[in-house]
């Protein structure tokens, strides 16, 4: 089947009211004006629990898995996708929480916004 990654992402914000993408193309999730941390260090802000990470694949030349943050560590990042299996794979059977070491993260994005 199609990777699902993306629309399980879009599918949980809109469930929950966040405004968001709704897409389930991967790279449209990382429009500059959303992106709050990213790997080269440019964007540093700590990622939050239900931010947005992707995860660049070099033999797609773009980012091509993305999932929930959950809890951002400096060496290990807690999170939950779609579209993925106990190994890993972004050809997945379910929605997993992974243990993820944080260098894998290329970019997260904010979706959630603070109320004032």
């Amino acid at each position: 089947g199609n990777a699902w990654c993306a629309a399980f992402v879009s599918w949980v914000y809109q469930r929950n009211g966040i405004l968001n993408p709704k897409s389930g193309w991967a790279p449209a999730w990382f429009a500059p004006q959303y992106i709050v941390w990213s790997s080269d260090g440019l964007k540093n802000q700590t990622p939050r629990p239900g931010d947005v990470f992707g995860i660049y694949f070099n033999e797609k030349k773009r980012i091509a898995h993305i999932g929930f943050v959950h809890r951002f560590g400096e060496d290990i990042t807690i999170t939950v996708e779609g579209n993925t299996n106990a190994a890993g794979s972004r050809e997945g059977d379910g929605v997993y929480v992974k243990r993820r070491p944080t260098r894998q993260l290329f970019y997260v994005s904010r979706f959630i916004i603070d109320l004032p």
